[in-house]
């Protein structure tokens, strides 16, 4: 993917408004390359996002995102799953993510 447009998208990660993180998530999907490093780190952070609608667009974009047999992603992504604050949608979000990462 093109370095500024991820600089630019990663950027919006620190806004306040929960829906411009959980936009940037998604867009963040669709333009890196599988497995960019950069963009896994940034989505792995944000699996801690306060907020749970970010954390399912997190998880939804590493499973878009990491190479499967990632295993930093598929730790992130386990980590979900056993976090008793996750919301049903996050942790339904993760069993998906690890179904693309770890076939």
């Amino acid at each position: 993917g093109d370095e500024n447009a991820i600089t630019a998208v990663s950027a919006r990660f620190e806004d306040p408004n929960w829906r411009v993180r959980s936009a940037a998530a998604m867009a963040l999907a669709q333009i890196v390359k599988k497995g960019d490093e950069r963009a896994i780190a940034a989505l792995i952070a944000r699996l801690e996002d306060p907020n749970w609608l970010v954390r399912v667009a997190a998880v939804e974009a590493l499973g878009q995102d990491a190479k499967p047999g990632d295993q930093r992603a598929i730790t992130a992504v386990i980590a979900r799953l056993g976090d008793r604050r996750e919301e049903c949608f996050v942790i339904k979000a993760a069993k998906e993510a690890l179904n693309t990462l770890n076939p």
